[in-house]
């Protein structure tokens, strides 16, 4: 089961790699598929991507469901989006990026029937869990036995979002992770270049990367932001050249650096993300 798991880990996370660098190279240039390839495999959680985590798939789907979405390919994106709430909750966000694009194409109402792959997913994720445990909510009690306590609920409440950001304790632990924060905060400050990108862009890293950081309380952040992967093209494309190149380069070398760091915490069985 172990090396089953690790195998099918870096298998999903190659494709969903391949997939992520095509979808670049498409829309923005072979440069910024470079760069932006890059970024995210030197992002300090992706060490996750080489481990039996649920991140592997989920970039597959995802990516693989973002690029035949642009390309307006409804029928294989909604495959994808399917199975994507079935791997992380987080992908039942799909359907407004698949709202915005069936919108934003004029397409007819017919097509919209394929906003009922991602909502069937979810549902059928429901109905597993049902079969299973004999409670369909059983995914969001298991929730309570988190020493953070991650709940939607969170996201309604601002006071406790700004004292947990404001709650440092440690360089990178658990739950008053300096490490965590700061990547949040820079989440926050790669949005603007999502924005300029492209709105369906932003769309899905703002619901994929920051609702999971406001309902864990910033628990964990590195391996939840990884999974908004528009942020890493919005980089790519807006700081490869010119002034704004030593950013990039230092951003390189900062998130290499805590990769190595995570790595070593990981490989001592120390809290890594």
């Amino acid at each position: 089961m172990f090396w089953s798991g690790i195998i099918l880990a870096n298998l999903f996370s190659f494709l969903g790699l391949v997939q992520f660098y095509r979808l670049v190279e498409e829309r923005h240039g072979v440069s910024a598929a470079r760069w932006a390839l890059a970024l995210i495999l030197l992002f300090p959680g992706a060490i996750f991507f080489h481990l039996i985590y649920t991140e592997p798939l989920f970039l597959w789907l995802s990516v693989s469901c973002l690029r035949h979405l642009l390309k307006q390919q409804f029928l294989p994106a909604g495959l994808y989006a399917f199975f994507m709430p079935m791997t992380r909750a987080v992908g039942v966000f799909v359907l407004l990026v698949f709202f915005l694009q069936l919108w934003r194409c004029r397409r007819g109402w017919r097509d919209y029937a394929h906003l009922l792959l991602p909502a069937g997913g979810y549902l059928t994720y429901f109905g597993v869990m049902w079969y299973f445990t004999g409670n369909a909510f059983e995914g969001f009690a298991a929730q309570k036995l988190y020493s953070n306590q991650p709940s939607i609920d969170n996201l309604l409440n601002l006071g406790q979002a700004i004292r947990g950001l404001l709650n440092i304790g440690e360089f990178h632990g658990g739950l008053n992770s300096a490490v965590d924060r700061l990547h949040y905060v820079l989440f926050a400050q790669a949005l603007v270049l999502v924005w300029r990108l492209d709105e369906r862009y932003f769309a899905y890293a703002l619901l994929v990367g920051g609702v999971p950081g406001l309902t864990h309380i910033y628990w964990s952040y590195p391996r939840l932001m990884m999974m908004a992967f528009p942020m890493f093209i919005a980089l790519a494309v807006y700081l490869r050249e010119g002034r704004a190149r030593w950013v990039l380069w230092y951003l390189v070398a900062l998130m290499g650096t805590l990769q190595l760091y995570f790595t070593a915490l990981y490989v001592h069985n120390r809290w890594a993300s």
